[in-house]
């Protein structure tokens, strides 16, 4: 009996010890978060999360926690606007043909940027990274402008003939597609040369009929990014690949779920490769042509219909739309702000 009330009393310590110590590495942890988020000391990019969320609420059905979140802008002047994209072609045997549909609608994609007069940078890879010395390898010359907003007010006929050879990238390439590691294999492969800009907004445009096969997940891809642009904000994706509504995916096609997956992320399009190329091309290009007036949150507002924009200090609750596809505010015509004022938009965020 003494050995048996024994054994209780140090089962019963160590309990009391074990607890201790969790409470003491939860009141650590809670100090060192606190410590750090107001660490005047650590600068978050542009349109990045705020440093404390203001208010959390449950949401309808009580099952997440609604937590709002404030992101802040600033309004630049014109001629700091600027678009990179960067065109991830698939280059197996079955491409072909939207190899040419993609060289010959491309001057409907380009239309809006040269209306607008936007300073645009634009490079070719393909999926195939068999080797080192193929993936992420431009398939376009980079320090000509050949694809740049300066080559198209030079002579926008030759600007338009080089993106129409550039863009048919070939058919050998191989059948093991691996779109998401030759754009981070382009990204890594040039970011030294400076050619994209890490203030310009950045465009994915993913082309394949197959599946992704690139290694790692999408979350681990987008990680890889973060390497090459510090405002992930300023990054979007779209694709023009099989999706679940193509019934007719031809002899080697398949749902490039993987590429969707990153756009849903990223912000951008969906767009399917066996729909009408003209239409495709045009939306496309119109939407990462507003790009350049919009203000993209990191974040999925959780209702739509109650996000709050201030100007200055000063809510502003007509004169701007959110575009839930690309993530983003945009103001209307008459009702952009003026040059260096802030921009603050507050909305709520699912949280578990």
């Amino acid at each position: 009996m003494v050995f048996f009330n024994s054994v209780k009393k140090v089962a019963i310590l160590i309990a009391v010890i074990t607890l201790t110590t969790a409470c003491n590495e939860e009141a650590f942890y809670k100090q060192d978060y606190l410590e750090s988020i107001n660490d005047p000391n650590i600068n978050l990019p542009k349109g990045s999360l705020p440093d404390v969320p203001t208010n959390e609420t449950e949401s309808p059905d009580g099952t997440q926690t609604l937590t709002e979140v404030s992101e802040f802008f600033t309004q630049t002047p014109d001629e700091q606007k600027k678009v990179d994209i960067l065109w991830v072609i698939d280059d197996s045997g079955s491409m072909g043909n939207e190899q040419q549909a993609l060289a010959h609608n491309f001057e409907v994609f380009i239309n809006e940027f040269i209306k607008k007069d936007i300073d645009f940078k634009m490079a070719i890879t393909t999926t195939d990274t068999s080797t080192i010395e193929k993936a992420g390898l431009s398939k376009a010359d980079l320090f000509f402008d050949h694809l740049t907003s300066i080559g198209a007010q030079n002579d926008e006929s030759a600007f338009i003939n080089n993106f129409q050879n550039n863009i048919k990238v070939g058919l050998n390439g191989s059948g093991y597609e691996k779109g998401l590691a030759g754009a981070a294999a382009f990204l890594e492969r040039y970011h030294h040369e400076y050619y994209f800009r890490q203030d310009a907004v950045l465009s994915i445009v993913f082309v394949s009929d197959e599946q992704d096969q690139s290694a790692g997940t999408v979350a681990s891809f987008i990680e890889k990014l973060k390497l090459y642009k510090a405002d992930m904000s300023l990054v979007k994706a779209f694709s023009i690949i099989y999706d679940q509504t193509d019934k007719d995916k031809g002899l080697w096609g398949s749902i490039g779920s993987r590429y969707a997956e990153a756009s849903k992320i990223l912000g951008g399009s969906v767009s399917s490769i066996s729909g009408d190329f003209h239409e495709i091309l045009g939306d496309m290009g119109s939407t990462i042509s507003k790009l350049v007036d919009s203000f993209s949150l990191t974040a999925t507002p959780a209702d739509v219909n109650d996000i709050n924009v201030y100007v200055d200090g000063q809510h502003v609750s007509t004169g701007w739309e959110y575009n839930a596809e690309t993530r983003s505010i945009s103001f209307q015509e008459g009702f952009v702000p003026a040059e260096g004022l802030e921009i603050q938009v507050k909305f709520k965020v699912l949280g578990s």
